[in-house]
């Protein structure tokens, strides 16, 4: 989204096309298990592009499903399985950004679509970037509601109670090349 005219405004990553390096990125996620306990895992397939152009910031992403590793083979085998993400029939979980805006010292709202399991919501991450390896680092948080997002899975209920919280907080680390 362009900045309105006769400002100056930081850009999130220099002008030009970025590519997300699969081998130095990360998507995390953590999520309340049991109200006590907090699952963490990561997807190990991060692909995607960051492109500015003059004041445009356009960026997509996407993770494989079937590549979460929450430390626990069998959990992992259950939830890339037709009951949770049905990862052979979606295999992929998927951001595209509409809108980026500056925020205070140098973050930014990097608001967009989250599609998960074929449904599709909107998003919104807390941005900021710094020098990596070979080009920008952005470093993205945010929180999902997995009932908004249609991940309200039978059997997450025990005694009436949820084993999974509704919220899971996500994190990428993107090294752009």
């Amino acid at each position: 989204m362009p900045p309105p005219a006769g400002t100056s405004l930081p850009l999130l990553v220099p002008q030009g096309l970025w590519v997300v390096d699969p081998q130095r990125s990360t998507a995390r996620f953590r999520v309340k298990h049991l109200l006590v306990a907090t699952v963490e895992g990561s997807f190990g397939a991060v692909t995607g592009t960051v492109s500015v152009d003059g004041r445009e910031l356009h960026a997509q992403g996407a993770v494989q499903a079937a590549t979460i590793d929450t430390g626990m083979a069998e959990r992992d085998v259950r939830l890339r399985g037709d009951g949770f993400f049905g990862a052979e029939r979606y295999p992929e979980l998927t951001f595209r950004a509409t809108q980026a805006h500056p925020g205070a010292r140098g973050s930014w709202s990097v608001c967009g679509e989250m599609t998960i399991m074929g449904r599709t919501a909107p998003f919104t991450f807390a941005a900021s970037a710094q020098d990596g390896l070979r080009g920008p680092r952005i470093t993205a948080r945010g929180a999902l509601s997995r009932r908004e997002h249609g991940l309200d899975w039978p059997g997450l209920l025990h005694s009436g109670r949820a084993v999974v919280g509704d919220r899971v907080d996500i994190e990428l680390v993107l090294e752009l090349r």
